[in-house]
């Protein structure tokens, strides 16, 4: 074979070789890269997409009830349940602090707002038990730590109720009991003293 002849069969089997490398370049390769970009494009196109949520934010909860008197009652009593009212009438000689002064009389009526039912109970007996009696020492003792000037003074009034209160708080506060299926007692049976008469005579 001449030299010509196999230089022309090398050229033509370049040319057959590129060839095949082209087409196996457009069908395969270029496929290949179409997928691969297609994915790639549906990735980015998920993640730009922030998942969106449908539940509502918790709604706010009302504030608790406040009780001013909560320090002061057993777990599970309500401060309004069985508020028993009783009241005391009494009238003392009031003594005078200036020399030569006339004294005189007071007259005065206290409502005291218990919220232990067997104090209650207690405390309007019709008969005499010793625990009126005991209060209505407490607040006449207090009462007769005043003169017949300080009687006069409107502000003594608040004093009076106030120390009646934290006497008799003092006195029937319940003692502990062994018992831990006995029903609890308020730590201060005593909700309020009021003044409803205040008559000074002199």
């Amino acid at each position: 074979m001449s030299i010509k002849k196999i230089m022309i069969f090398g050229v033509v089997g370049l040319v057959v070789l590129a060839g095949a490398g082209a087409a196996y370049y457009f069908l395969v390769l270029n496929k290949q890269g179409g997928q691969e970009a297609s994915d790639s494009g549906h990735e980015e196109s998920g993640s730009s997409e922030a998942p969106s949520s449908s539940t509502p934010p918790p709604a706010a909860q009302p504030p608790a009830a406040s009780n001013d008197y909560d320090d002061d009652l057993p777990a599970g009593e309500e401060d309004e349940t069985g508020i028993v009212v009783a009241t005391q009438t009494h009238v003392i000689n009031l003594p005078t602090a200036s020399p030569g002064a006339r004294g005189g009389f007071l007259k005065c009526v206290f409502a005291i707002f218990i919220r232990d039912a067997e104090l209650g109970a207690q405390m309007t007996s019709e008969t005499p038990t010793p625990q009126r009696e005991e209060a209505k020492a407490i607040i006449l003792e207090i009462l007769s730590d005043m003169t017949a000037e300080e009687v006069l003074d409107s502000e003594i009034r608040i004093t009076v109720r106030q120390d009646i209160m934290d006497r008799l708080n003092e006195s029937f506060r319940p003692k502990p009991s062994a018992d831990k299926k006995a029903p609890q007692r308020p730590r201060k049976p005593i909700k309020d003293v009021l003044i409803t008469e205040w008559a000074v005579q002199r």
